[in-house]
C-alpha cells in the first residue's frame, strides 16, 4: 500500500543522503520480510484469502490495511475500548468507496460495541459479538470466494487477549481449525 512505498522511499533518500550502496538498499527492500501479524497474508483457505493484521491497533493502521488489499469482503474489528476518536474511521467506512466493496463487517469487544450502532447497514451485513470465534464462524459462512476476510483490529487486544500476538495466533487457529 501507500504507506509501504512512503517507507521505501524514505529509505532511498536517507540511504542516497548517507552515501550507501543503493544496489544494496534495493536488494534489501526486495527481500524484506514484514513483521508477522501485520497485513499476514495466510492464504487461501476454503475459497477465501485471510489476512491477520492484528498489530493494527489504532484506526490510521486499519485505514492503511483497507487502502493497501483489494477486494476485502469481510472485515472484523474491535477490541479493547480506549475511548479512542473513530469518527474519521466510521466515516471511511460508511463514506468512502474505496470501503463500498466491504459486504460484511464483523464488531467485537469495546470498541465494536460502540463502532456497530454507527455503522452504515444499508446493502451491507453488519454484525456484533463479544467471541473471535463467533466472528471467524460468520466469515466463513459469509465472506465470498475469491475474495478476501481481513482482521484488523484498529483497537488494542488487551481486552481479551495478552497482546496482539496472541489475538493474531487465535484467529490463525481458528481459521485454520487447528483450536
Amino acid at each position: 500500500g501507500d504507506h509501504y512505498l512512503k517507507d521505501i522511499m524514505f529509505v532511498v533518500a536517507l540511504a542516497d543522503v548517507l552515501g550507501l550502496d543503493l544496489d544494496k538498499v534495493k536488494e534489501t527492500i526486495k527481500n524484506f520480510k514484514p513483521l508477522e501479524y501485520r497485513l499476514e497474508d495466510m492464504g487461501i483457505i476454503d475459497g477465501i484469502n485471510y489476512y491477520v493484521d492484528t498489530i493494527a491497533t489504532i484506526p490510521a493502521t486499519t485505514l492503511c490495511s483497507l487502502k493497501a488489499l483489494p477486494n476485502i469482503d469481510t472485515l472484523i474489528l474491535g477490541g479493547e475500548d480506549r475511548k479512542t476518536d473513530y469518527d474519521h474511521f466510521i466515516e471511511f467506512l460508511n463514506n468512502n468507496p474505496a470501503s463500498k466493496n466491504i459486504r460484511n463487517i464483523i464488531c467485537m469487544y469495546g470498541t465494536g460495541e460502540r463502532i456497530y450502532p454507527e455503522l452504515n447497514k444499508e446493502g451491507r451485513n453488519v454484525w456484533y459479538t463479544n467471541e473471535l470465534k463467533e466472528a471467524v464462524k460468520l466469515a466463513k459462512e459469509n465472506t465470498a470466494q475469491n475474495k478476501i476476510c481481513l482482521l484488523s483490529p484498529a483497537a488494542s487486544s488487551k481486552d481479551y487477549f495478552i497482546d496482539y500476538r496472541e489475538k493474531g495466533k487465535y484467529f490463525k487457529c481458528l481459521v485454520t481449525n487447528q483450536e
